[in-house]
């Protein structure tokens, strides 16, 4: 096979890599973004179950009324429900989690985008060599990841439809740095 096919093979992988890797990270800032908002409600729940539960308590020193003896009884109950969910969950750190994996990627998204950019004036071998250990490097993240929910998915989709991500295959030359012809990026 002739070094020119070759390159073009590697220089294909590269961007479908790219793509990959921009889609995921993309997937990893929305499971942190909703694990983050989670966490909020749950916090706020909590807050507004505590406040009406005590208010029951208060209620019953001051009117004995069956009304406020169920009302602060069901927001106890509920408050009870909450906080043993909340207990075994960890939302924000389960959200700092995914935003690591997402760090990650990002900075092997630039190194792959330098790697584009510089692509002509490499020879083949070093191009293999720099793929191959740019797909362990991106497996060993991936292996660290927490996993997404398929919402995290859609909602990274979506995003990619809206325009927010240039991943599709005529969008990615824009997510590639414009070189000058001695292979610098300017």
């Amino acid at each position: 096979m002739s070094d020119n096919l070759i390159k073009r093979n590697l220089k294909n992988q590269i961007e479908e890599q790219l793509s990959n890797i921009q889609f995921t990270r993309e997937t990893h800032l929305k499971a942190s973004h909703r694990l983050e908002r989670n966490a909020d409600a749950l916090n706020w729940i909590q807050i507004v179950l505590s406040a009406v539960s005590t208010a029951g308590i208060i209620s019953l020193f001051l009117n004995d009324t069956i009304t406020g003896k169920i009302i602060g009884a069901a927001c106890s109950a509920l408050l009870f429900a909450t906080s043993m969910y909340v207990k075994d969950k960890d939302l924000l750190t389960e959200s700092k989690k995914h935003r690591a994996t997402a760090d990650k990627l990002f900075g092997l998204r630039e190194e792959y985008k330098l790697l584009l950019a510089t692509f002509e004036s490499k020879d083949v071998s070093l191009l293999e060599r720099s793929v191959k250990n740019f797909i362990e490097r991106t497996q060993t993240i991936y292996d660290s990841s927490p996993n997404c929910l398929s919402k995290d998915y859609k909602a990274a989709k979506d995003s990619i439809k809206k325009g927010i991500l240039l991943v599709t295959p005529d969008d990615k030359k824009n997510t590639v740095p414009k070189t000058d012809g001695d292979g610098d990026v300017s």
